[in-house]
């Protein structure tokens, strides 16, 4: 029995690293997807909390907290709803608060564009939620284009009319040329979330 339980191991390990060498797209259908998101599952948390990607607590929460006088409840980590794999990586859907989310906007811009009682606006916004209204200002439809580099606390400049004109885009006030730093935002995040993996490993 135990004879059988070594070879078993063995040709599963053996056709693991078979397929990794010849067929890469089919090692990760196979056993990399299953891999990954065991590590995205385990380590969801711990990784979001260490990149300060968490959100506000419930109003519920916060309501109980103050009627008994309890401590204020901390940022917590966004629910991640459902783990999606391709052919390329995985998908994950988070659920954040109303309004954070980048396809929430949609609503919110169209009364914004309805309503004739403004002439500027500042809209303090999210990344994600910039790119997905450049991506409509650029292609007239709710597309969302990601590749747009968002630094933080850029300006956006757009005139909206009979049609969109982008003005400006990722105006960085203290960095204008973005001189400072080829990193993108994640990998700011991710640098900066290194070192806690290092005492977790």
């Amino acid at each position: 029995m135990r004879w059988l339980l070594i070879a078993s191991v063995v040709v599963v390990v053996g056709s693991a690293l078979l397929l990794r060498w010849r067929r890469p797209a089919w090692f990760w259908m196979t056993f990399g997807v299953v891999y990954a998101t065991l590590k995205v599952r385990l380590r969801y948390a711990s990784v979001m909390d260490a990149c300060d990607l968490t959100v506000a607590a419930s109003r519920f929460r916060l309501t109980l907290a103050r009627w008994f006088d309890w401590d204020t409840p901390r940022q917590r980590v966004p629910r991640l709803l459902w783990i999606k794999p391709t052919r390329t990586g995985l998908r994950l859907r988070v659920r954040m608060r109303p309004g954070q989310d980048a396809f929430d906007y949609s609503a919110a811009v169209d009364r914004l564009l309805a309503d004739d009682g403004w002439d500027t606006v500042l809209a303090v916004l999210h990344g994600g939620v910039n790119r997905a209204i450049l991506s409509w200002a650029l292609t007239g439809e709710r597309l969302f284009l990601g590749a747009f580099e968002q630094a933080p606390g850029c300006i956006n400049v757009l005139d909206v009319g009979d049609e969109w004109i982008v003005r400006a885009v990722n105006v960085a006030p203290l960095d204008l040329t973005h001189a400072a730093s080829r990193l993108t935002t994640m990998e700011h995040y991710w640098r900066e979330f290194l070192p806690y993996r290092e005492r977790m490993v």
